[in-house]
Order: C-alpha cells, then structure tokens, then sequence
C-alpha cells in the first residue's frame, strides 16, 4: 500500500493459430527467443506477435547503454532486480495490486529470463503500480514503489497521464537521475477507440457490454487511427507526448500501438482477443507487451551489437549524464 504521505502529496501472422488472417511466418523469434519457449512459459501466449509486428512495436529504440549493462548481468548469471511502475495495467487490477498475477506483462517478463538466463533463487520483481493512480502521484513517490537499486525499471502510464505530461517528464527525469543508473524502458499500452452505434460518434471506450461486434464491424476498426500527416490523436494526446519525451531523453519505448494497429486495423485481430476494455489488456495483451519487452531487452539496435560493459561490471554503474532540458518547464 502507498505511504500514508504519499497519498497525502499525491490528493510469423500472430501465430500459428491467427496465421490464416494475419498472413505470417509460423518461425518467428522473440529477442531470439522460440516462440514455442515462450508458449510454454506464459499464459495466454496461443498468439503472439510475428517479427514484423515485433519491429514496428518497439517505437523507439533509444539509448542501449543501460539495457546492455542487463544483458551483461544475465549472461554472467548474476541475478537481475525488475521494477514495474504504473497504473492499473501494471497493478493488474483496478482496486488492489495482484502482486502474485502470472498474467501481467512484467510476470511474464520475468519467467521468460528466469528461463533464458537461469539464475539460484531466479531473477526478482516489484510490482510498484498503483490503481487509479497517474504520474502525478508516482512523481512524488516513486521511492516507496521500486525496489532500492533496480537494474531495469518499467514505466506504464500512456492510459493515465491525465493531460498532464509535465508530471510524467518530472517522474522520467527522476528515475534517469537515479545515482546506480538503471535501464529504463517505457511501455505503452494504448487506448482504443469505438463508434457509438445511436449517432455515430467516436467514442472513447467500450467494454464487453458494448451493443458492437468489435470483432466483424468494419467501422469500429477503421476508427483506430495513429493521427494523420500533420495531426494528433487528441484521444491519445497523453500517449503522444509520452513518445516525446522518450525521443526528448532518447529513452527506449515499446508500443502496443505500434506492433497491432496495422493488423486491427485490417481486421487481422479483434481487439476483444486481446482487450478486456478499451485501456486494460487482456492476459493476450500483456502478453503482446512482454513480447516487445523481451525483444527490446534481448535484441540490441544494430549499431550497438557489442555490448561496451561486457566483462567490466563497474561500468555499469557510473553516474548519470546530464539531461537535456525539460520539455515541458521545471
């Protein structure tokens, strides 16, 4: 439970199943990873993201000198401390954190290492998310939600920064500013859209109750959109300035967007597959998530294919660069 003085400051195709609708390769990897490996180890994993898919969701690739000081670690075998920030979708509940929920993206994160880079007593994970709760909380106390010298930390609030990403750039900046320089990566679950059946209009959410066939209405799919040449998704305003930021601190950002809104918008996938409502995944959802997370994490840029910490432990843990400056005032 967050501090008593926290609350007070804060008031391939798919897979081989989906392949007849998406058109991709059954051998496909995961940050070099046999998808049949990752079958076996997560929940929910009867379809899974092919390379393409993989690729186009990793929005950013950022700076890899920090995620390869964690590649470093895991092929040393030393053992790897994950924390996860965020909202509902990291607290895997919109009222309690489910701390044991197998079916959360950072879980399946972790089993998945736990496998590839085996380790005595396995890897570690904090779920630090906080329902109902943006950056504008997690800015002021983050400290109480991750665990004390994380190797990589996991940020997830494109579905509720609230129009106020200067509390997001403030809560990134301090984490980049941590003294042991953790990895960092951004995850960005996505909001979709539906159109009211009575007039027409966009909608901003939906659920299992909704009078559509999200899954056969060809209007509701080609209401996904990412912006068009010169504009914004005002809906997902929060999620574009997040995408900023990251490419303001060159920070690395995995996207659900990115790696699905071609194939929903085809009709290849139905966004009940993989959604529980119009903000929180499914367990085939976070599964989507874990997959860019290990591609991202096990799969460096090509430019940077030699890891500079490999064999130098102590590189890794210098202080922090200077920042640029913030994008959104002090």
């Amino acid at each position: 439970m967050p501090a008593l003085h926290c609350l007070l400051v804060a008031a391939a195709g798919l897979d081989e199943a989906s392949q007849r609708s998406t058109g991709g390769s059954t051998k496909h990897t995961a940050g070099n990873v046999d998808i049949q490996l990752l079958r076996s180890l997560w929940p929910q994993s009867e379809s899974l993201l092919n390379a393409s898919q993989l690729d186009s969701g990793v929005e950013l690739a950022g700076a890899d000198d920090r995620l390869a000081c964690v590649r470093a670690a895991l092929s040393r075998r030393t053992p790897v401390s994950i924390g996860a920030i965020g909202g509902s979708i990291t607290a895997g509940s919109n009222y309690a954190v489910r701390s044991g929920a197998t079916h959360l993206y950072h879980h399946k994160l972790l089993a998945a290492l736990d496998a590839i880079h085996p380790v005595r007593n396995g890897h570690s994970l904090s779920n630090g998310g906080v329902p109902g709760t943006g950056p504008t909380y997690m800015e002021h106390c983050v400290h109480d939600h991750m665990p004390r010298r994380a190797d990589l930390l996991l940020v997830e609030y494109a579905v509720n920064t609230d129009r106020n990403p200067a509390s997001f750039e403030r809560l990134l900046r301090t984490l980049l500013l941590l003294p042991h320089a953790p990895a960092l990566v951004v995850v960005n679950a996505h909001r979709w859209r539906a159109v009211r059946p009575q007039d027409g209009r966009t909608d901003k959410c939906w659920n299992s109750k909704w009078p559509v066939d999200m899954a056969a209405n060809a209007t509701q799919r080609a209401a996904q959109s990412w912006g068009s040449a010169g504009q914004r998704d005002e809906i997902n305003s929060d999620e574009d300035a997040i995408a900023d930021l990251c490419r303001h601190y060159n920070v690395p950002l995995v996207s659900m967007r990115g790696a699905l809104l071609g194939a929903v918008r085809s009709g290849a996938l139905s966004i009940p597959a993989f959604m529980r409502d119009c903000k929180h995944p499914a367990g085939e959802g976070h599964t989507y998530l874990a997959q860019l997370l290990l591609h991202r994490l096990l799969s460096p840029p090509a430019l940077t294919q030699a890891p500079p910490a490999r064999g130098h432990p102590h590189k890794c843990r210098r202080a922090p660069a200077a920042l640029a400056g913030p994008l959104h005032g002090e």
